[in-house]
């Protein structure tokens, strides 16, 4: 097993933190976002954090990849980095998924990538 600095000085850094752009994976395409009324050119520091990590997951639930599989389902989990350190709660359960299984993503219309 191969240990960094941090496992053996509490006190050094292991990685450096870098605020990066919101990304999201799959990348819906801006039509899917449009049409799912993703605001688009809003400060999202004034935003809700979990209100817009439910929206952006449905949006990318129903998003049928190339492979003609789904990638987003079971749970999310809102992850919060502050000074203080870092916390995870899970925000939302999709009660249809189960473990081993397809994700077959319910309800409204689903899109599938290019």
């Amino acid at each position: 097993m191969r240990s960094n600095s941090s496992h053996k000085n509490p006190d050094a850094v292991a990685h450096d933190l870098v605020e990066l752009p919101i990304l999201a994976n799959p990348t819906p395409p801006v039509e899917d976002l449009l049409a799912a009324g993703w605001p688009i050119g809003v400060d999202r520091d004034k935003r809700d954090a979990k209100a817009d990590l439910l929206h952006m997951l449905e949006i990318q639930r129903r998003r049928e990849a190339s492979d003609g599989k789904y990638y987003i389902g079971g749970h999310a989990v809102l992850t919060t980095v502050t000074a203080d350190g870092v916390t995870q709660r899970a925000v939302h359960r999709w009660p249809e998924d189960r473990a081993g299984k397809p994700v077959r993503p319910q309800g409204e219309a689903r899109s599938r990538a290019a």
